[in-house]
């Protein structure tokens, strides 16, 4: 009965572990895509596209686990300074960390963003 007890004792450590192993990779894989996600967009809004840090208000880096496709699963909300109703959505692509305007968010119906186009080039 003893050595069965040990056994189990040992079954439940390896499983503990793997889950263990296995939650702290998803956590730093989620962080390493945040960093990437992050920076790329950085290069992009200051290098690529010329604007100051005083013209960016706030960038937010979300993670959706469930995202599936070419493009990371972390993605930025972006919002400027002159525009502080309207939330720019980013994306990267993983294959060669290029950035693509994705939409919008928290923008009224009559807004006109500024700084990227609305779908069909209205703007």
């Amino acid at each position: 009965m003893k050595k069965w007890s040990w056994i189990l004792l040992i079954v439940v450590i390896l499983i503990g572990a793997f889950f263990l192993y296995f939650n702290n990779s998803k956590e730093e894989k989620e962080a390493s895509e945040k960093e990437i996600v992050r920076n790329a967009v950085e290069d992009y809004l200051f290098k690529e596209k010329g604007y100051s840090k005083e013209d960016i208000k706030n960038i937010e880096i979300k993670y959706n686990d469930k995202a599936t496709g070419v493009y990371y699963k972390t993605y930025a909300y972006v919002t400027y300074s002159d525009e502080p109703d309207i939330q720019y959505i980013y994306f990267v692509l993983e294959e060669n960390q290029k950035v693509e305007h994705g939409g919008f968010a928290n923008m009224g119906e009559d807004a006109e963003p500024k700084h990227e186009p609305l779908a069909g080039g209205n703007s």
